[in-house]
């Protein structure tokens, strides 16, 4: 499936209609081709190509629009290819055809316009002066006043005021002087001001403008290097940024601004961009190629380059995938385009005005006023000039200049200091501001970081830190061990770098960084011992996950495959330590912390770096590590080792304190965001007086900013996008639809016709992504929806009625209402769509002119047009006088009809709107008229006669649609006359067959709702007078009446209605047929045609009368509620009794038959085969009881509260299915909460609610209990008979276990009633079935277990004549031939369990009963499945202590000996001998024959677990066996008092068994015996440190011995067995007194069970702490230092308790480094030295199958340095380097270990141990350049003596040889037997060889080959090999020789496969 490109903008979650499957590419190209002439086919064309990818959203899509998602950089290059339709070529694309068709790049540019950023409206800046000179609510006011004064002038320009004075008296006429003219000076002055004023601010605005204008042109973009096709060429193009559309490929050079966001196909190594312009980061960042993980957020992928940033370094080829506005910098841009906001200035200005105006006109009417009341007369013009002058002498004329001078002033001073001020208005808000927030690092800080403390741990067992300051006298660290690793860990996990240029250091990268590389760098010793720890090749960086604001930490790995790979983790000390093993340990944590808040408290920033080493299977395939937070990385992100803290200091810049305190003197609040600890954040706040001592400030992260005045310190790695409301900051939370106006802006978008289709599709997703995330909660768009509605029905009108909207944009609008429609309902939405009688011609036609098109891609567009139709449809007009008349000259109506019965036959969802506007049709009075209907039902007769074909049955749901909308809302006057065909066509059916022409489920559902509604028409509308009506519905009265509070009330309940029913007409035949169809459907085998025909019972019901309905509610108990009925009707029964329940149609009378069918339905269990049906029958008949709840009064439901509760518990806490135990649970609630009458309800609920439930066995065996607890035991009763009866037989073997555990659990603090029920029902009962023929298997067996279950519990309390028939049980069982057939297994087992029980027991017992079940056991025993021998032999171990005679014990004793003295007896047989044998009581040997008896057992169990001298030979060598012999001899000598035989028979044992290394096809099955083995061993040794223990052993050398030999297994290769030899040396050392024994050991063998953890717990004592006593053999040597590693190693690396769990976890690396020491001591070298050395070099030897291009890589991985063998190699290495074990010693180890291992095929020592001896050797020599000399001849001779005597060795001393290369004295034969290899018999031999000697020459060079010895030569001739024949040249020619040699093999392995050395071929 093609892709648009545009599909990689993620801007919406999900889409919004179906597009038709695209085109290939070449198909796109020629349609490309054909169709560039039309722009709206192009438009569409691309559209469907950017919808298809929908599909591709991720799901976490962000809700913000201006969010920037796509998955452009998780997608590989061909998938890219395809998707843009470009070609892309091999590398950097210089060469080939590449890049887009000029075709294909003018359809792009049709469609997406020019690459550049939509700028925001520019006003012309004439209308800006005249908007500056004439608005603004001042200059209104000041231009008032001028008006008014030229208004004045001219009314009053003619007369003198003084003309009309009468009373004045001659001297005053005198005193007048000469009349004045007009005065024109005043307005004209304050007209100048105004404009004047205007000017500088439109002059000063205008300056800045351009001044900004000519940055932009400074920073525009030069061509681009691009690529495209032109006709099957090349063409090299170099295209204006503005130019390249998505897809293009271009090239970029250092120095380059990136024109498009791209996607980078190749690149130089170290491109690094700038990204400052979009993060603010100086730092470059580095790019690659490669695909990066899903999880990757886009801004963080290394392989995208995006919009406006420069590339600083290196040259790549990039792929375009947005421009414009799609680009990461055009998103930022669209978040800041909003309207502008009024500046202070403006509102204060604006609120002065107000006043101004105010006291104006107040003092202008007040002069008027007293004018007019004053008693010297004036005229009206003196007394409106008198009123204006005082009018205007309120008004500050001088303000408006003096205003805007002072701005401009402003102004150009923040111009002089680099800012350009745009708004001059914008000045001023400066002075407004009343809080400062500021950046800490570098803005209040200098930036200029240094470590001045070191935190790391202290030496010793016990963890402690120690803070390492720099030295007082040269300021620096000092060098010293303490400080090594923390050092080393600095400085590869850093950034930053250091170089020298001249005579001048530089480092360069983040002050953190430079700051931790400085103070490792002091410790190292200098730059250059630094930079030679980065260079070393085990150190190599091979991945790095950068420092990030989300992660709060960096990640670093190092190391190759040679040495292994490591990580380095580095961050902020709360993220870090939750990586790091000390987390689990609080006292540690606490320590660490209290260490960070010391240094916090001194200002510092803290960072904490962690180490860990990296297995080999947690290494990817091809080491290739890729991640970028801890949820998607390849690597484990766990079990970090703790290296320590660095404590770094930024201290404040000079100044920022003082100008601090100026600024609050000021009254502004200073503020300090940081995302640094907020310990660290509140030191430097206090330091630059930000806090004082009485602030206290938030130590959370910000999660929500509620007033930023109350915070003075913000800290955190993320605050929440913040709006102004008012004067405070408040969070951006989601109140309501908080979208609105945002939605509001967008639908003015998207219906503006002149808006680009490009913004009208961006903003119709925007729509749609809003609107779909209220798809739970759609009520919320209610009261903005006619808003919503409106504009975009208005555009699809216009588009009806003038055509101007283009089908694309109509389309677009339509899917933003089908989306309106599926996120609120269609049944809501329509009502809000024009409906005037004028739309409805221009309705259809634009409907049936949409139809027409037949475009499956725009079905929404008719969709809508259909909903409208339907709508319009709703005009009280005729149809006839609105018909205007057709070209066609059809009728109106016929039009209407012949569209809905074409959109009926419809795919898609326009067959629902059809269905509801022909509804709406019908419905019509003038339609009835017209036979439309008639001619509908003629339609579907048609319809019904067709063939069955897919479109038949889409025509058929619709048409069965149509009828069920039609029969919904059409009038009844209008359906009288057609129900009863409309009925009998889907009672009959298409071909009269009735169901079988009903295939789908769709249409059987629909079937069944139309009959319902055509049985309604006919029936009276009302509801049912006899239906029941409850009265009191509140809760509260309900819980005061279960609390006693109030009395039962009565009150407002009724029963059925008393009054006479109206005279009835019968109702019709056809009615009948409809409820028997309904009864019918409700067995179908569809769910949805079941709740359909429920739905339906309801509805007609309550049409019906009293008598009709009691008949439907009898027929419907009668049909669907029989034990022959399958579940299905038993669950659509449960169905319609809800629906009925809830309609108030089941009245109470009926209630004592139908409450005994919903509690049988709430237990219905049907078996089929292996499985049992009828979950959904109990989920059904909860949903019956919860209906119950809310239709009845509580005294209604009283009589059946019983049985109600009981009913109910049982299914929430017995049933087998989650689901249906939820159910009850909530039935319980809502019966509680409604009724309030349920026994102890409040208790149930809190016990059984919603989690406990959860888990089936927590339900069974803690709540059922506590249920069964409460009260006087009613619902213990209950529970314990529906045990009996309904669970113990269950098919399922876990439900009849966890039943009889839970009868167990009830029985055990049971009362006397109930010991009474047990007695004289359960146990009856139980008995009965198991001697009941007919019982099946599955009963049988639950009831055994039952019976065993009471009998452990009830012991003396069962009845005499139950126990006497439980005694007889096994036998009858036995005689009724219950153990034969299928099944039988099982009952065996549970007879067993059963014997076992009786015979711990007080009871009576016979001897002959005794013998009779020792028969049975023994009998068991030999049996062939394993729990049955184990049931066995525990019965045995209980019968054989508390009832067997001595001389039925000594005769079962010899029995099993002699049974395993027979050499033709079974493995199985064996088996349960051993295991009986084991369980023989300990005090037996006093009872019976004595000692001597058990030294013959010990003997014989001791041949089978070292399988000496079986009788059947190898035949009967079996693992398991083993295994269960040394478990046996466990039991029987841990506690018990041995003599020294029989120790020693003991010990002989397990010595031999821990070196069991036996094989077969299952693997390494000697690890088996060796587990349990160490288990023994640890618990013999645990009684040594016990007083009085047993038993004891000779001496301190045994204890020595067994210890070596655990620690041994505690080193080797096996991880299950390293963990658990570990976890008991931890036990052995550091648990409290006491001795855990085998309790564990035994459930794990024999059981299956994982660990107890409580029981192996313990860290309580110190190492080796143990009560004193006199036994001779403890302590162990060295027990001490033990105890010491193991407690360090708990400390570093804390493991749980070994559960199962623990053992799938591999620890390799603690467990070796903490063992690793204890090579130094002499007692445990060679035990630890031989198990280092198996996991060192035990895996098999591979070669990997790898072309020449992987040969580095194959040869690595061909060495054995994987999985545990890195840790062990290691542990082995740091061991020699740190001096504790020395070479001499290792040498020596070695040498002995080799004496000691014969050569020859037949020992399988040696097989086990040569080749794990010559890997070690040969990763010591390739790793230890240190010789030892004295080992080289000894090595010599046994490397040839093997290879002579052994051929099959040959592989494995390969790397031996390779690595004695190195030295001089043995070169020559290493070199002779190495060529030997290359001509070996085995391919893979030859290939390893070659690979490894081609790895070699890289590394080393040339080799200096000495003169040949006689030693030599004769080593050679053991071989049976010359030597002479290859010393043919000089030096050089031998290495040239095998250099050609080797090389010559490498590219065609198979040419040596004959090769001689004899013949000199070579």
């Amino acid at each position: 499936m093609e892709l648009s490109h545009r599909e990689l903008l993620i801007t919406k979650p999900g889409a919004t209609g179906k597009i038709a499957p695209a085109p290939s590419a070449g198909a796109g190209f020629a349609r490309s081709e054909s169709h560039l002439s039309s722009s709206s086919a192009i438009i569409i064309e691309a559209e469907a190509c950017r919808q298809r990818y929908k599909r591709l959203h991720p799901k976490d899509c962000a809700d913000d629009e201006k969010d920037y998602k796509t998955l452009v950089h998780t997608l590989t290059q061909e998938r890219l290819s395809a998707i843009f339709k470009t070609k892309m070529g091999e590398g950097a694309c210089k060469t080939g055809l590449c890049g887009l068709k000029e075709e294909q790049a003018r359809v792009y540019f049709n469609v997406y316009g020019k690459n550049e950023i939509t700028p925001p409206k520019r006003e012309n800046i004439w209308i800006k002066l005249l908007r500056q000179t004439f608005l603004g609510i001042f200059n209104i006011l000041l231009w008032s006043c001028v008006v008014a004064e030229v208004a004045l002038i001219v009314i009053f320009s003619g007369s003198s005021p003084g003309a009309e004075v009468t009373h004045l008296n001659a001297t005053q006429k005198e005193a007048q002087p000469a009349e004045e003219g007009p005065d024109y000076v005043t307005p004209i002055i304050l007209s100048a001001v105004i404009v004047m004023a205007a000017l500088l601010q439109w002059y000063s605005e205008l300056k800045a403008e351009s001044q900004m204008e000519a940055m932009q042109k400074l920073q525009a973009a030069s061509k681009v290097p691009t690529v495209r096709m032109d006709h099957g060429r090349r063409v090299d193009l170099e295209l204006d940024p503005v130019n390249l559309v998505p897809g293009d490929i271009i090239f970029l050079q250092a120095g380059d601004r990136i024109p498009a966001d791209v996607r980078i196909l190749h690149c130089t190594d170290g491109t690094e961009v700038d990204n400052s312009a979009l993060t603010g980061e100086s730092m470059p960042e580095p790019r690659h190629n490669k695909t990066e993980p899903v999880t990757c957020p886009p801004p963080e992928a290394r392989n995208l380059a995006f919009f406006g940033t420069t590339v600083l370094k290196g040259n790549a080829t990039c792929l375009i995938h947005a421009t414009g506005d799609a680009t990461f910098l055009g998103k930022i841009a669209q978040g800041i385009k909003s309207s502008r906001v009024k500046s202070t200035l403006e509102i204060q200005i604006e609120h002065f005005v107000h006043i101004i105006a105010v006291v104006a006109i107040c003092v202008g009417l007040l002069s008027l006023l007293a004018n007019l009341l004053s008693p010297v007369k004036r005229g009206p013009a003196e007394i409106l000039q008198s009123s204006a002058a005082a009018l205007f002498a309120q008004v500050p004329e001088g303000l408006l200049p003096t205003v805007t001078i002072s701005l401009m002033i402003a102004s150009d001073q923040m111009a002089s200091r680099n800012v350009i001020v745009r708004k001059i208005d914008a000045v001023e808000t400066l002075g407004c501001v009343s809080v400062f927030c500021s950046d800490k690092t570098g803005t209040l800080t200098t930036g200029e970081m240094a470590v001045q403390d070191l935190v790391v741990q202290s030496p010793g067992a016990t963890f402690g830190l120690e803070v390492h300051n720099r030295d007082r006298d040269s300021s620096l660290f000092k060098s010293q061990p303490a400080l090594e690793e923390i050092s080393m860990c600095g400085v590869l996990n850093n950034g930053a770098e250091f170089k020298v240029e001249g005579k001048e250091e530089r480092w360069t990268g983040s002050p953190t960084e430079v700051a931790i590389l400085r103070a490792c760098a002091e410790v190292q010793g200098g730059p250059s011992p630094t930079a030679s720890l980065k260079q070393k090749s085990e150190n190599f960086k091979c991945f790095e996950i950068p420092f990030n604001s989300e992660n709060k930490w960096m990640l670093t790995i190092h190391g190759d495959q040679n040495n292994g790979y490591f990580a380095i983790l580095k961050g902020a000390p709360e993220r870090v330590m939750k990586y790091t093993t000390l987390q689990s340990d609080p006292s540690i944590v606490g320590k660490v912390e209290q260490q960070l808040q010391d240094l916090m408290g001194q200002g510092r920033r803290v960072l904490c770096i962690a180490k860990r080493s990296l297995e080999q299977n947690e290494i990817p395939m091809g080491a290739k590590f890729e991640g970028t937070n801890d949820k998607d990385c390849n690597f484990p992100m766990k079990d970090f080792k703790f290296v320590g803290l660095y404590g770094i200091e930024d201290p404040p810049k000079k100044g920022v304190a003082e100008a601090v305190v100026d600024a609050q003197k000021a009254g502004v609040k200073v503020v300090m965001v940081t995302g640094d600890h907020p310990d660290t954040a509140r030191a430097i706040a206090s330091r630059i007086n930000i806090l004082g001592s009485t602030v206290e400030t938030p130590s959370h992260e910000a999660e929500q900013l509620q007033g930023a005045t109350e915070f003075s310190v913000i800290t955190g790695a993320r605050q929440p996008r913040m709006r102004w409301e008012g004067e405070e900051i408040v969070a951006n939370k989601k109140d309501f639809f908080n979208e609105i106006e945002e939605v509001r802006e967008a639908l003015k978008k998207a219906v503006d016709l002149d808006v680009p289709m490009k913004t009208c599709k961006e903003n119709c997703e925007r729509i749609g992504q809003i609107w779909s995330q209220y798809q739970e909660q759609p009520a919320l768009l209610d009261p903005f929806l006619e808003e919503m509605v409106e504009p975009l029905m208005s555009t699809v009108a216009r588009a009806a009625h003038q055509r101007q909207v283009d089908s694309v944009r109509l389309h677009l609008i339509s899917s933003l209402l089908y989306l309106l429609t599926t996120v609120r309902g269609y049944k809501t939405v329509v009502r809000l769509f024009p409906h005037e009688a004028a739309d409805l011609e221009v309705c259809l036609e634009a409907a049936e002119e949409e139809a027409s098109k037949e475009r499956l891609e725009t079905w929404a567009t008719l969709y809508c047009f259909t909903l409208w139709l339907g709508m319009v449809l709703l005009t009280p007009f005729d149809l006839v006088s609105i018909d205007s008349g057709h070209e066609s000259n059809a009728s109106l109506s016929s039009r209407i009809l012949t569209f809905g019965l074409k959109g009926l036959r419809s795919t898609s969802r326009t067959r629902d709107a059809s269905a509801w506007m022909l509804a709406k049709f019908f419905g019509r009075p003038d339609v009835s008229s017209t036979g439309a209907l008639q001619s509908f039902v003629a339609w579907t007769k048609e319809l019904w006669a067709e063939e069955t074909c897919t479109g038949a049955a889409f025509a058929r749901s619709g048409a069965l649609q149509a009828w069920n909308q039609t029969l919904k809302l059409a009038p009844r006057t209008v359906m009288s006359g057609l129900w009863s065909q409309v009925l009998r066509l889907v009672l009959d059916g298409p071909s009269g067959r009735q169901d079988d022409d009903f295939g789908s489920s769709n249409l059987r559902k629909l079937r069944v709702a139309v009959a319902c509604r055509a049985a309604l028409v006919v029936l009276p509308v009302r509801l049912a007078p006899w239906r029941y009506a409850r009265g009191q519905r509140s809760l509260l009265v309900n819980f005061a009446r279960a609390t006693g509070a109030v009395a039962s009330q009565a009150a407002g309940v009724s029963t059925a209605v008393a009054e006479e029913e109206e005279d009835e007409e019968d109702a019709p035949e056809e009615v009948e047929e409809v409820v028997e169809l309904l009864l019918t459907s409700l067995s179908n085998k569809d769910t949805v045609v079941r709740w359909a025909a429920a739905k339906g019972v309801g509805r007609v019901t309550n049409r019906l009368s009293r008598d009709f309905g009691d008949q439907v509610l009898e027929s419907l108990l009668e049909r669907c509620f029989s034990f022959r009925e399958t579940d299905k009707a038993w669950h659509g029964g449960c169905l319609a009794l809800a629906e009925l329940t809830r309609r108030g149609l089941l009245l109470p009378e009926r209630l004592p038959t139908v409450i005994p069918l919903v509690c049988q339905a709430l237990h219905f269990e049907q078996v089929s085969g292996n499985y049992t049906l009828g979950q959904h029958v109990r989920d059904a008949a909860c949903y019956v009881c919860w209906a119950f709840a809310r239709a009845y009064a509580p005294d209604v439901l009283q009589p059946f509260v019983v049985d109600l509760a009981s009913a109910l518990i049982q299914v929430a806490v017995f049933d087998r299915e989650i689901n249906c135990r939820r159910a009850a649970a909530a039935a319980v609630q809502e019966n509680v909460g409604r009724q309030g009458t349920f026994p102890h309800g409040i208790d149930v609920v809190t016990i059984a609610d919603y989690w406990t439930l959860s888990v089936r066995r927590m339900a069974y065996l803690e709540v059922a209990p506590q249920i069964a607890g409460l009260g006087s035991g009613g619902y213990r009763k209950a529970l314990i008979e529906h045990l009996v009866e309904k669970k113990l037989p269950h098919q399922d073997m876990q439900i009849r276990l966890l039943s009889a555990q839970a009868l167990a659990k009830l029985a055990d603090t049971a009362s006397e009633e109930t010991l009474e029920l047990l007695n004289s029902h359960v146990l009856p009962r139980l008995l009965a079935r198991c001697h009941d023929a007919q019982s099946t298997v599955q009963a049988k067996h639950g009831a055994v277990e039952g019976a065993a279950e009471l009998v452990q519990v009830m012991q003396e309390r069962v009845s005499a004549e139950n126990q006497q028939q439980i005694r007889n049980l096994v036998p009858a069982l036995e005689k009724a031939r219950a153990y034969r057939g299928r099944g039988g297994e099982v009952i065996r087992q549970a007879a067993c369990r059963l014997l076992g029980t009786i015979a711990g027991t007080s009871w009576s017992f016979k001897e002959a009963t005794a013998q009779r079940y020792l028969q049975t056991l023994e009998e068991c025993s030999r049996h062939t499945t394993d729990a049955i021998q184990v049931a066995a032999s525990e019965a045995f171990q209980v019968l054989a202590e508390k009832r067997l005679s001595e001389e039925l014990m000594m005769k079962s004793v010899e029995s099993y000996l002699q049974g395993l003295r027979k050499p033709n007896e079974t493995i199985a047989a064996r088996r349960g001998y051993v295991l009986c044998l084991g369980a023989l009581p300990r005090t037996s040997a006093a009872r019976c024959a004595g000692p001597a008896w058990r030294l013959q057992v010990l003997e014989a169990l001791t041949k089978e677990a070292l399988n000496q001298d079986l009788p059947g030979g190898k035949e009967q060598e079996d693992p398991t066996t083993r295994q269960y012999a040394v478990l046996a001899l466990g039991c029987l000598c841990i506690g018990a008092s041995l003599s020294s035989d029989e120790v020693a028979v003991l010990l002989r044992a397990l010595q031999g068994t821990m070196k069991d290394y036996a094989t077969d096809r299952r693997g390494d099955v000697g690890s088996w015996v060796r587990e349990i083995a160490m288990e023994v061993s640890v618990a013999l040794l645990e009684q040594q440190r016990v007083t009085d223990g047993a038993p004891e052993l000779p001496d301190t050398s045994t204890s020595t011995q067994l210890m070596a030999l655990v620690l041994q297994q505690a080193v080797e290769k096996i991880d299950r067995l390293r963990e658990r030899a570990f976890g008991l040396l931890r036990r052995l050392c550091t648990a409290p007194d006491g001795a855990v024994g085998l309790r564990d050991a035994y459930r794990r063998v024999l059981h299956g069970e994982a660990y107890d953890a409580a029981a192996t717990a313990g860290r309580g004592a110190a190492a080796g702490g143990a009560a004193a006593r006199a036994a001779a053999a403890w302590p162990p040597a060295e027990l001490k230092v033990i105890g010491e590693c193991v407690a360090q190693s708990i400390e570093a690396t804390p493991m749980a308790e070994p559960t199962q769990a623990d053992l799938q976890q591999d620890r390799s690396s603690a467990v070796f480094e903490a063992l690793a020491p204890l090579a130094a001591l002499d007692a445990y070298r060679p035990a630890i030295l031989k198990g280092i050395v198996v996991s060192v070099g035990g895996i098999t030897e591979h070669t990997a199958k790898a072309p020449f291009s992987q040969m580095v890589w194959s040869v690595r991985t061909a060495f054995v340095e994987i999985g545990d063998a890195i840790d062990a190699k290691r542990a082995l290495l740091k061991q020699l380097n740190s001096g504790t074990l020395t070479r001499q010693d290792l040498g020596a180890e070695l040498l002995k270990l080799y004496d000691s291992v014969s050569i020859r095929d037949s020992d399988p020592e040696a097989k086990r141990l040569l080749a794990p001896l010559m890997n070690t050797v040969g990763v010591l020599l390739a790793q230890e350049r240190t010789r030892l000399e004295s080992a080289y001849d000894c090595l010599m001779e046994f490397l040839f003596g093997a290879m002579k005597t052994t051929r099959i060795q040959c592989p494995t001393s390969k790397a031996v040889f390779v690595g004695l290369l190195r030295w001089p004295s043995v070169r020559r034969e290493s070199l002779l037997m190495l060529l030997q290899f290359l001509g070996f018999s085995f391919p893979t031999v030859r290939q390893a060889t070659a690979q490894a000697l081609y790895i070699f020459f890289l590394e080393e060079g040339d080799l200096e080959l000495p003169a040949a010895s006689n030693v030599e030569v004769g080593r050679c001739s053991h071989t049976g090999r010359g030597w002479d024949s290859f010393c043919v040249g000089s030096d050089v020619w031998y290495n040239s020789t095998i250099r050609a040699c080797v090389f010559f093999y490498i590219f065609s392995c198979d040419v040596w496969k004959g090769f001689s050395f004899e013949d000199g071929e070579g």
